[in-house]
């Protein structure tokens, strides 16, 4: 029986092409094809549902962490955890039906890109049996089951679904933190002390606001594609983007936005080199050369506009809090100390929360996170992750995915962004690009009960075609 047989209607790549309403514009015939997307047309299964359901509850609840007025970050068995325990049992059924049912899903599983997030995810159980952090253990597992989870999903439903469900949920997240911020100041303004006695007020309330500025910048690289490609309402596209962006500000996260700067780099790179782009780009080099000029000209002091740029990016106002990384310096020195100590096997998940408590309860860098959960081992193994995330960011033909990986990659220097102990947005982006090219190049085989919007047929003459319900 050939594969075109297993599939209800397959057409050639160029009929294909013209009736995938979710590929990018200016994509290859067969690439367009073969995107990570499901056309609008098809309705919703419950089964579907409900995987959307997982895949919102997730990007609400993954990273809600309400504390009153920068209390330490804490994990115990409250209202907020067990929703959050209901969340990833739910997602982890799901993930199991995957398992069970699709044979396009355990196919992804078993590509490399999975089965090294699946080894790092084993090697931080040696530490989380140590008993430093009773959240260790359920963190390792419930990571291990989104492994699952992300390509069960993306299987079932594609990519712009996928990104749809992330969408709703950041956006309840972000309504949830402005609520916060204004009704219940207590929880929603967090007050970062900085120094000389110098209080900044940022937008927290549903968790620190450095992850509500990368939630935020999430958001907006979401609402800003899937616009570009008709998949949002342009009125319904600017108030989610004020949304998102008036969060971004506020939560004063200058790693999200440089972060979000390079997704859009790459989001619009196409139009960006395009002659209406060059031509924009040297009219605004020429007029700032040509006020520099004119301001030197004039007799200005350039310590002037030095303090006026320190004092647009530094909280502070000081160029101090820009070179030692607001205290990253110092931070990355104690975490490398610790990693030292048990540099075989690290102190698995939640152990920067309790042995950090002087150093913002963080490692800040996702290289460091790594080696803290799992040792030098999970460094290496995060390393080689990476990378292949900058390759996505450069080789993926989605624009979406390079855009996402650009933006994961500039967060992960800053922040620990990914392997959370609840997983979350970030963590589910990092799954799906990662395992990108896996899902888009596996061929289902016939008994494959789950519909594959993703993956390209192949015919009896070796000839590829594409599914026309992607």
């Amino acid at each position: 029986m050939s594969a075109s047989s297993s599939v209800p209607h397959v057409s050639s790549p160029a009929a294909s092409s013209s009736s995938n309403a979710g590929a990018d514009d200016h994509a290859p015939t067969l690439t367009s094809g073969t995107v990570l997307q499901r056309a609008n047309s098809e309705p919703l299964t419950f089964l579907s549902a409900a995987m959307w359901l997982g895949i919102a509850l997730t990007a609400f609840f993954g990273p809600l962490d309400l504390a009153l007025e920068a209390a330490p970050m804490q994990v115990g068995l409250d209202s907020r955890v067990a929703f959050k325990l209901g969340t990833s049992a739910f997602c982890a059924l799901l993930g199991f039906y995957g398992l069970c049912f699709s044979e396009h899903t355990r196919r992804t599983i078993v590509c490399l890109p999975s089965i090294l997030i699946a080894l790092l995810l084993v090697l931080t159980i040696p530490s989380a049996l140590s008993g430093l952090s009773s959240s260790a253990l359920p963190a390792a597992m419930i990571n291990l089951c989104y492994l699952v989870f992300v390509p069960t999903c993306l299987s079932r439903l594609g990519l712009r679904r996928f990104m749809m469900a992330v969408l709703a949920g950041l956006t309840g997240l972000m309504v949830m933190a402005w609520f916060l911020y204004f009704v219940m100041p207590q929880y929603g303004a967090f007050p970062e002390l900085l120094d000389d006695g110098l209080i900044v007020i940022r937008l927290g309330g549903v968790a620190h606001p450095n992850s509500v500025g990368r939630l935020a910048a999430m958001g907006f690289l979401i609402v800003l594609y899937l616009w570009t490609q008709n998949g949002l309402p342009t009125t319904l596209s600017v108030i989610l983007s004020a949304l998102m962006l008036s969060a971004l500000i506020h939560a004063q996260s200058r790693t999200a936005t440089v972060a979000v700067g390079a997704g859009l780099l790459v989001l619009f790179a196409d139009r960006l080199i395009s002659f209406a782009g060059v031509m924009v780009a040297t009219i605004l080099s020429l007029s700032l050369m040509l006020g520099l000029l004119a301001f030197a000209l004039s007799g200005g002091d350039e310590s002037r506009i030095t303090d006026k740029l320190v004092g647009l990016v530094a909280k502070s106002g000081k160029a101090e809090e820009l070179t030692s990384g607001t205290g990253r310096v110092e931070i990355w020195q104690k975490s490398v100390s610790l990693i030292a100590e048990k540099p075989l096997t690290g102190h698995g998940f939640g152990a920067a929360a309790i042995l950090m408590t002087d150093f913002s309860q963080s490692t800040h860098n996702v290289l460091l996170h790594s080696m803290m959960l799992a040792g030098v081992g999970g460094g290496l193994i995060m390393l080689v992750l990476q990378g292949w995330l900058l390759s996505m960011a450069f080789m993926a033909d989605n624009k979406f995915i390079r855009s996402m990986a650009a933006f994961l990659l500039i967060c992960g220097l800053m922040e620990e962004t990914l392997l959370e102990t609840f997983p979350g947005a970030a963590t589910m982006f990092w799954i799906a690009c990662s395992v990108y090219l896996a899902m888009k190049y596996l061929v289902p085989t016939p008994n494959d009960i789950t519909p594959n919007p993703i993956a390209a047929t192949r015919s009896a003459d070796g000839s590829v075609a594409v599914m026309s319900n992607v």
